[in-house]
């Protein structure tokens, strides 16, 4: 389909039971029903990307692709079990983002101003050009389950939580803000570039473990006081 598929208004609560192919997706203002792709069934959007200022989406058990950006200013977003794909930008300025279970993968920026994201797995930022993360707080509504930079340059101009790893496959991590970690720091083939306000700060209630593959941190901070951090190769900060 060409056409940008939109529920504007209403409140009815609707099924998509085929695999469907989109232009866009907007849940509008004034919908307060909710939108349900079937057990099965994957959805492909296009470059108009998805947006919802109202009502709820829920993603159910297969696979979502958006070739735009995902912009969610009210309403929500329930990922269950399935695999999302954002390639564009995901902007957060309201509502609830449920995330799913598994990875969740991001092409382009991260932006929350406001709302809620539950992360329940991992966020995978795999963009070809430079990507930023903003995640808005430190809180329970704004921090990550797991982070993996799968590709490119990955910045973080802001405060970033982590509840669990932070693993830098390839490409690289710029940071010039404060990271709390509470699982494991892995540096496979990328490329950890420390700015000067660049903190890390280990606080973890669980033993953690630090493989840097001699890259510098620029200040490290360890908090975790009921287990061990383990450095598997040499530290430089």
């Amino acid at each position: 389909i060409n056409d940008v598929t939109e529920f504007l208004s209403g409140s009815n609560n609707v099924s998509i039971d085929i695999d469907a192919n989109v232009a866009g997706i907007v849940l509008g203002s004034g919908f307060s029903g909710s939108v349900t792709l079937a057990a099965n069934k994957n959805l492909i959007i296009g470059y108009n990307g998805f947006t919802i200022y109202g009502g709820t989406f829920n993603a159910n058990t297969k696979t979502i692709t958006n070739a735009g950006d995902f912009v969610l200013t009210s309403g929500t977003f329930n990922s269950a079990t399935a695999n999302v794909e954002i390639v564009g930008d995901v902007l957060l300025t309201g509502g609830v983002f449920n995330s799913s279970t598994l990875p969740l993968k991001v092409g382009g920026n991260w932006t929350k101003t406001n709302g809620t994201f539950n992360a329940l797995g991992q966020v995978t930022f795999n963009g070809f050009g430079g990507q930023t993360i903003v995640a808005g707080g430190t809180d329970a509504a704004s921090d990550f389950e797991e982070v993996n930079v799968s590709f490119g340059m990955v910045t973080i101009p802001n405060a970033l939580k982590v509840n669990g790893n932070l693993n830098v496959n390839s490409g690289q991590l710029k940071s010039n803000a404060t990271i709390s970690l509470a699982g494991n720091l892995t540096n496979n083939s990328g490329f950890i570039n420390d700015q000067a306000n660049a903190v890390w700060l280990l606080n973890g209630t669980n033993a953690q473990t630090v493989k840097l593959q001699n890259h510098i941190l620029k200040k490290v901070q360890i908090t975790n006081s009921s287990n061990t951090v383990t450095f598997s190769d040499e530290l430089n900060a």
